[in-house]
């Protein structure tokens, strides 16, 4: 079987053709000592116009929002065929509308998530559940807190800079991350109208995500990194 190992934030995954599924053991490739090490697998098939994926976690779980493994997987399609510069990627009800350029793949959400005011915090809804909070200061201790009360809820602690927005993830059912794209995607709504055709950059410990409102169309660049492909016998 053939595999394609990469990452997106430090969030690394490994891909099989969607007709290897029921031959991959996810816990066992997953596995960073006995296996290839993965956050996750991916199962792609890619057709003429649109790649459909479904991403599972190491844990075997079904994930509800890819995140990472979209960019990952538009980044796969450019190695695989290297004039493929744009499409769809499809997971589930989610569709995902990217363009590869020289510098990352910038991805397109032309419907703005879901967004309320709380008591303190934003909550956002894209797939799965986010609080967002505005912080002077970010606090790893306040985020554990807040996790704990938060049942399936992503948490994001944001501090703003000068040009920028430090970022800390606490994602349910796995803790602190070094990033997700679908976290970014959940901060940029509740930041949108400050940045109307002005770039800022959302900064998370495994790298940077740089987002712009152009007409009323949220525009995401990540840098996914393709690492090693390989083979592996059924």
């Amino acid at each position: 079987m053939i595999f394609y190992k990469l990452h997106a934030l430090s969030n690394d995954f490994i891909f099989f053709y969607k007709n290897d599924q029921n031959n991959v053991d996810i816990k066992g490739v997953c596995d960073r000592n006995t296996g290839i090490g993965a956050d996750g697998v991916v199962f792609f098939e890619d057709k003429s116009d649109i790649m459909e994926i479904s991403l599972y976690n190491k844990d075997g779980s079904l994930s509800k929002n890819p995140g990472n493994a979209f960019f990952c997987a538009a980044k796969l399609l450019s190695v695989i065929d290297k004039d493929k510069i744009h499409g769809k990627i499809i997971s589930g009800k989610l569709i995902f509308e990217y363009k590869k350029n020289n510098s990352g793949i910038k991805a397109f959400f032309k419907e703005m998530p879901k967004k309320t005011l709380k008591d303190g915090y934003f909550e956002v809804i894209i797939g799965n559940l986010h609080k967002v909070y505005i912080r002077d200061e970010i606090s790893h201790d306040e985020m554990l807190e807040i996790a704990k009360n938060s049942k399936d809820y992503n948490i994001e602690f944001i501090k703003k800079e000068e040009n920028s927005f430090i970022v800390k993830v606490f994602e349910t059912g796995v803790g602190f991350t070094s990033g997700a794209s679908s976290a970014a995607l959940a901060i940029f709504s509740c930041i949108a109208e400050e940045y109307i055709d002005k770039e800022v950059d959302i900064v998370f410990d495994g790298g940077v995500v740089k987002a712009v409102l152009k007409n009323n169309i949220i525009n995401l660049t990540c840098f996914p990194h393709f690492v090693f492909s390989g083979n592996i016998d059924r």
